[in-house]
């Protein structure tokens, strides 16, 4: 009936170091924060998230930085623009692949060291490049530079998905790629000043001292947050097998196994095409159509698709949580990971083609002029970011488990598709023309993006979300054993205390002083002694009996405990459906259904509780729903009892509300009438009339009304020792296997429901264990399988 909750989304108790006073922010940037880490202060996320996006922003501002340095790097060194066209695209497939190196030693030593030895790598490169005096050496500075790229932008996300909420997450992910997709954009134009007023050599030098402050911001501010799925203890010596292992690239090709992450992130890459086509063309386009002969006119260019970047993150953040919360409120709370995806359609398939549609045949037919091109890239570069923003954020969502490999993942192939761009847009455009080309590059974007949403929500139910559940299966089991491990540590050690106080003060063997209970008895075991615990609530009703082992009466001693008040009074149970909401639902006109709607709410049943208790056997209950409808048989109370308990069932899984019962709970009105029919004292019970008593006892804990559950399922048990459920049936007595199974399991149900139901509520089990001498459930053939929810649940 609850809907499931959104373990991301919920807030942690103190997983984090609160600045305190006396702690200085070095002392915080070094201890370790709690993975999901929700609990940071608001103005420490705002500083990691401007120090992660400023290194995002050093790094891709070398990617393209160089291009309107280009006629003069290459004079320089004695090549051609072609050379270092290929060069770049050389340094962006480094970048792509710069997570199977960093994300490894992420594991090894940390992602704050790593994060900050990334960033020292990057300044020396950057110092190298600057100081290169031949081509080898500034095509291997880049290079080398190159590899520490991308893992920026995945550690970011990553630390951005661990400390923020989900509801926010978007804005956050906007924000944080600003300073990703602004890096392409004003490295030319900044370039391209220099370049006019000063030698192109001194880029590299910005670019160092832009690394440089982000490795003093990053050693001030960064976190060290605990990942959840460390692959190798760092208490532990390390194996050799392991780090080697940890290198193995299949770690992050093995995501594209699923459709959803391999369509998101072909996307991404065609995404990126059309980014940096744009961004390397530029210059080749407008100078010659223009007459533009200096690097500074022509990087200006570069401002319109680079405001454009900027105001597509930060809308397309807003958007992307905007139809997060949406989609909560839809489905009552439960979120989903692609429900983000559709904030950027508008985007997508609006002002991003019909933007590039202009940009491209105004440049290719010389139409416009200068101004309607820019304004266009403008738009397209709104367009961009707007979907790409909710693609960013569901890769850092989609798989918690492993979000840094498939942040990697849409890295690599994004990165691949910019360098195939940045070293094939010219001579494509001198082929074909900038029209056609820029005209299918949007398009195979747009067309890949429209089966992501659908293909993320079938992936759901496919074979594909059963092999994400094998990984988090694994994990899952490591974790238990890890906590198995600790308890077994931790009882050694308690252990030891214990032997230890004993053997240095032998008269704290004996408790100090008695401990303070409800009826002032003296000092008794309660799980031993079941003594009286009244609680007046009404003054006009007798007094409610609390078992000395109830869940509430624990509630009550640990309040008590808390607060250090004996006096403490209990808090009585209170939430619950009234008789008067069950008589008047009764009294309702309640008839059968249609045949249709039967077959769905027995399906809906069947499904949701019959995987967890065996009540009946699936196949014949459909087929005498089937027999009822077809002879039109609607009188026999058994039947009708029975189906109108898992009409109940079935309306409660599956409709909000039920407004004309005056019930909270949907499927009271079907459960009001079963309980009107169904008979207390049979004198020839059935099977038929246990498994309706089984499906209204535990209808009845649905409404809170655990006391009515109580009582009927005590008279399932009162009236299974009536046909003899606690003993085995003889063979001769009854053939059908199927059968015999069948009695076996409604028995052991009822056990089950008898020891919850009263163990829950502190009151006596009805038969003692001596008194069963029925089987244990046990497989049967696989012809009578069909008949049965499972031949073995619930032993």
């Amino acid at each position: 009936m609850e809907s499931r909750p959104d373990l991301e989304s919920q807030k942690p108790t103190p997983q984090v170091d609160s600045p305190h006073d006396s702690e200085s922010e070095d002392d915080l940037a070094l201890k370790p924060q709690a993975s999901n880490a929700y609990g940071i202060p608001t103005w420490r996320k705002c500083l990691i998230l401007f120090v992660v996006s400023w290194m995002t922003l050093a790094v891709t501002f070398s990617s393209t930085s160089l291009l309107p340095a280009i006629p003069e790097i290459a004079t320089e060194f004695s090549t051609t623009s072609e050379i270092l066209n290929v060069t770049n695209a050389g340094v962006l497939i480094a970048m792509g692949f710069s997570s199977f190196i960093w994300g490894p030693l992420t594991h090894l030593f940390g992602r704050r060291n790593a994060y900050n030895a990334a960033i020292l790598v990057l300044c020396a490169c950057s110092a190298g490049t600057a100081a290169a005096i031949n081509l080898h050496m500034f095509i291997a500075m880049r290079i080398l530079g190159g590899f520490t790229g991308t893992f920026f932008m995945v550690a970011g996300q990553t630390i951005l998905a661990d400390i923020f909420e989900p509801t926010v997450r978007g804005t956050a992910i906007g924000c944080f790629m600003v300073g990703s997709v602004s890096g392409p954009a004003i490295g030319p134009c900044i370039g391209g000043i220099i370049v006019t007023f000063s030698q192109w050599r001194i880029i590299y030098w910005l670019q160092f001292a832009m690394t440089l402050l982000g490795l003093v911001l990053s050693l001030l501010f960064v976190p060290s947050i605990q990942e959840k799925n460390r692959v190798i203890d760092s208490d532990k010596p390390w194996k050799l097998y392991t780090v080697i292992s940890m290198f193995n690239p299949l770690r992050i090709f093995r995501q594209f196994v699923y459709p959803n992450i391999f369509l998101a992130c072909l996307t991404c890459g065609l995404l990126s095409t059309f980014q940096y086509a744009l961004l390397t063309s530029a210059r080749s386009i407008f100078n010659p159509r223009f007459n533009l002969t200096t690097p500074l006119v022509s990087g200006l260019f570069y401002l319109s698709p680079g405001i454009g970047f900027l105001i597509g993150s930060v809308v397309g953040g807003r958007l992307s949580d905007h139809a997060v919360k949406k989609w909560i409120l839809k489905r009552n709370g439960v979120r989903l990971p692609q429900d983000r995806l559709n904030s950027g359609l508008a985007t997508l398939f609006g002002v991003l083609p019909i933007a590039t549609l202009i940009y491209c045949w105004t440049l290719q037919e010389e139409v416009g002029g200068m101004v309607v091109p820019i304004i266009a890239a403008f738009f397209a570069g709104v367009g961009l970011l707007g979907a790409f923003n909710g693609l960013n954020t569901y890769s850092a969502e989609v798989m918690p488990h492993v979000r840094s490999e498939v942040i990697s993942a849409k890295y690599v192939v994004q990165y691949i598709f910019a360098a195939a761009a940045t070293a094939a847009v010219e001579p494509v455009i001198s082929a074909i023309g900038v029209g056609w080309t820029f005209t299918i590059s949007v398009k195979d974007a747009t067309r890949i993006k429209s089966s992501v949403p659908e293909i993320s929500r079938v992936a759901n139910a496919t074979r594909w979300d059963s092999l994400m559940n094998v990984h988090m299966l694994l994990e899952i089991a490591s974790y238990l054993d890890q906590i198995l491990a600790e308890n077994q540590r931790l009882k050694e050690r308690s252990i030891t205390s214990a032997q230890v106080a004993e053997t240095n003060d032998p008269s704290q063997r004996r408790p100090s002083r008695t401990a303070d209970v409800p009826d002032g008895t003296g000092i008794q075991n309660p799980l031993i002694g079941d003594r009286a615990w009244f609680h007046r609530y009404d003054p006009s009703s007798p007094p409610i009996y609390i078992g000395e082992a109830a869940c509430s009466a624990f509630a009550t001693r640990f309040r008590r405990f808390l607060s250090g008040n004996s006096a403490m009074p209990h808090i009585p149970r209170t939430q619950y459906e009234r008789e008067e909401t069950i008589t008047a639902a009764n009294e309702a006109d309640i008839q059968w259904p249609s045949l249709h709607h039967a077959r769905l709410l027995v399906r809906i049943a069947i499904h949701q509780i019959g995987h967890l208790y065996h009540l009946m056997m699936r196949k014949s209950t459909l087929d005498k729903l089937e027999e009822i409808y077809q002879t039109q048989d609607f009188d026999c109370t058994a039947s009708k009892c029975k189906f109108f308990a898992l009409f109940a069932f079935g309306q409660a899984y599956s409709i909000r509300s039920e407004p004309n019962s005056g019930s909270r709970v949907p499927g009271t009105s079907y459960f009001a009438r079963s309980m009107g029919l169904v008979q207390m004292l049979p004198e020839r019970t059935s099977v038929t009339h246990l498994e309706t008593l089984l499906l209204l006892s535990l209808f009845s804990y649905y409404l809170n009304r655990r006391h009515s559950a109580y009582i009927l399922i005590g008279n399932a048990m009162r009236m299974g020792l009536t046909i003899g459920l606690n003993h085995n049936i003889p063979e001769s007595q009854l053939i059908d296997p199927v059968e015999r199974q069948h009695r076996i399991q409604i028995w052991w149900t009822i056990y089950i429901f008898d020891r919850m139901w009263g163990s829950k509520m502190g009151l006596p089990m009805q038969i003692l264990d001596e008194d069963i001498h029925v089987d244990m459930p046990s497989t049967i053939s696989p012809a009578g399988a069909t008949k049965k929810n499972s031949p073995t649940q619930n032993t």
